[in-house]
């Protein structure tokens, strides 16, 4: 058996790969498109603010002050773009996006550089620190669901295991076809 990770452009895309049999299993944020397939929550994904080393951050950084700063971000279309822009776009701005990139693992090192700050999963808080990054909550908080979806047939044994993993460590619902 081999197992196989793909990273979809978006959400449609991963659902896309999911229904028509590419892919067993999706990772996706929001849901709301998933018919015909079965959705199972996971908890939610809180983000973080990554700062270039030496910034000054003496508490929560209020999401109408990151519109002003240069921002290292995913490119348009991307799922953690998107929780950046309706972040900005709810308190009526929007992005000065200095640097884009479509590598995740460039995003920490760009910040750490100083190119300007990012947006990121609260689970890259001590990697950002490592790098030398300020890592400061924001205000108000940014959060977004996490669930996974597959269609409605047995589960493989790998994607079976995963599956009840995931669950294990923090899933909350499971929604039948959507």
């Amino acid at each position: 058996m081999t197992v196989r990770l793909l990273d979809p452009e978006d959400t449609a895309d991963a659902l896309a790969l999911v229904r028509t049999g590419r892919c067993e299993l999706g990772l996706v944020a929001d849901a709301g498109a998933a018919a015909p397939l079965v959705v199972t929550g996971l908890g939610t994904q809180s983000f973080l603010a990554a700062l270039p080393p030496g910034a000054l951050a003496p508490g929560p950084l209020r999401v109408e002050d990151l519109a002003e700063m240069p921002v290292v971000a995913p490119p348009v279309g991307s799922s953690s773009r998107d929780v950046l822009d309706a972040v900005l776009a709810a308190a009526g701005r929007v992005a000065t996006v200095v640097v884009e990139t479509a590598q995740r693992e460039a995003l920490l090192p760009l910040v750490a550089a100083g190119a300007g700050i990012a947006i990121v999963p609260a689970a890259l808080a001590e990697p950002a620190r490592l790098l030398g990054c300020v890592v400061a909550d924001l205000d108000p908080p940014v959060s977004r669901p996490v669930c996974v979806v597959h269609r409605d047939a047995p589960l493989t044994p790998a994607a079976a295991a995963f599956l009840a993993l995931a669950l294990e460590s923090g899933g909350t619902r499971r929604v039948g076809p959507s």
